[in-house]
């Protein structure tokens, strides 16, 4: 099934997809031996989304980069032959993504727990939400085509702070939600960087701005409002 792939090339290779995979046609014996590893996995995993195994698998299809996604950022036309494969794909990944935990362990019954018992919210929004509601994914190969035009998969599509590291732009996983509305004074010296940062949320070239001043004026929290701010 997941050799089958042609767009998301990463999700074949990825170790957990494989595993769900083989537990889908394993039998008793290999079921047993092979779902603690498994469940161990997905129980590691948000739980916050639904199932954490559906958050997982759709999470890869919004995230992963591939010739779709690159595509569509590009501005191009979705040609026929990405939408072809794109579709085979969302119905192969469907089928994954459908797995019932209760049909896994039926040679195993009692055993262990289902994965689904994880889930401690089933709130789904964006994008995934269509994934998630039971909506046929081949059909989706047109709102996946506008989602990407605007929205870059892996982590820039995903957070919207970033601090530089190594040459490299690293993730905020966990950013402070302070507001501009959090920060009283200073209204006049921080109006520059608004207006500089809304010129660059625009999409045009912005200066680049060095905030200086003493301890506790609230420079890095004007930083962090700003992303906040801006982040739509």
């Amino acid at each position: 099934m997941l050799e089958r792939l042609l767009i998301y090339r990463g999700i074949s290779e990825d170790p957990l997809c494989r595993m769900m995979e083989y537990l889908s046609a394993a039998p008793s014996d290999e079921v047993e031996a092979r779902y603690p590893a498994c469940f161990a996995a997905l129980s590691a995993l948000p739980s916050d989304h639904g199932d954490p195994w559906g958050h997982y698998l759709r999470q890869g299809v919004l995230t992963e980069e591939t010739a779709f996604t690159r595509a569509a950022g590009a501005g191009r036309d979705l040609s026929e032959g990405l939408r072809e494969a794109m579709a085979q794909d969302l119905e192969i990944l469907e089928g994954l993504h459908a797995l019932d935990p209760a049909e896994i362990l039926k040679p195993v019954r009692g055993a262990f727990p289902s994965w689904r018992d994880l889930a401690t919210s089933s709130e789904v929004d964006g994008t995934e939400k269509f994934l998630a509601t039971g909506m046929s994914w081949p059909s989706l190969v047109d709102l996946l085509w506008e989602h990407f035009a605007t929205h870059s998969p892996g982590p820039v599509g995903e957070q919207s702070s970033f601090y530089w590291r190594d040459r490299t732009l690293v993730p905020v996983l966990d950013p402070d939600p302070t507001t501009l509305a959090d920060l009283p004074g200073y209204e006049l010296e921080r109006e520059s960087l608004v207006q500089n940062a809304r010129i660059l949320a625009s999409g045009n070239r912005a200066n680049n701005v060095l905030v200086f001043g003493p301890n506790g004026t609230g420079k890095s929290s004007t930083v962090r409002a700003l992303a906040n701010e801006f982040r739509d």
